[in-house]
């Protein structure tokens, strides 16, 4: 275990960000598939043995590698983040992006039954949702106007609030918790 933190502690930020994401990977697997570590690791060292350009590797493999990897895939911060991650995503719909469209339409003076002069200008604007499912990615906009626009923002700004108290109230608890989306 020493060796690993020391490993960890010399490694790039990037680097180690990559690694989490391989080990969060290998658990995705393993949740998917109903698949124990042991079977992941299995997996791994057949398809080693299988591959000639990693034959001279198969003994560093077996020596240093496959038995910290695999506590580490068992270890249960990576469970508790992977299954988080998991249920986090386990909706029917999962928004992809989403943007407001400012839309400004003239109204046209009827003074001389031309369209010369302009009486004023409406402002609304369009929310558009981009969100998928198992199947396809969809579209959906929705037309709102300067309260709604409000409204939206003060609902964001109270989600991320109810998110932040949640995270600090559990870690004060020493729940490991981890707010989707979230950086840290």
């Amino acid at each position: 275990k020493r060796q690993l933190e020391t490993l960890a502690v010399n490694l790039s930020a990037d680097l180690q960000a990559s690694l989490f994401r391989q080990a969060m990977g290998l658990r995705a697997i393993m949740l998917r598939g109903d698949f124990h570590s042991s079977d992941v690791m299995q997996a791994l060292n057949d398809a080693l043995k299988t591959s000639p350009e990693f034959s001279d590797d198969l003994v560093n493999w077996e020596k240093n590698v496959r038995e910290p990897l695999q506590q580490i895939l068992d270890s249960r911060f990576i469970r508790i983040v992977s299954k988080s991650a998991n249920l986090a995503y386990d909706y029917a719909y999962l928004l992809r992006s989403a943007r407001i469209i400012t839309d400004a339409r003239p109204v046209f003076s009827e003074d001389d039954g031309g369209v010369d002069g302009i009486d004023g200008v409406v402002v609304s604007h369009v929310l558009r949702l981009d969100y998928e499912n198992s199947d396809n990615q969809k579209t959906m906009s929705i037309v709102l106007d300067h309260l709604d626009v409000k409204k939206l923002r003060d609902a964001c700004d109270r989600a991320l609030q109810k998110a932040d108290t949640v995270e600090r109230r559990f870690t004060e608890s020493e729940i490991p918790t981890k707010v989707t989306g979230k950086e840290g």
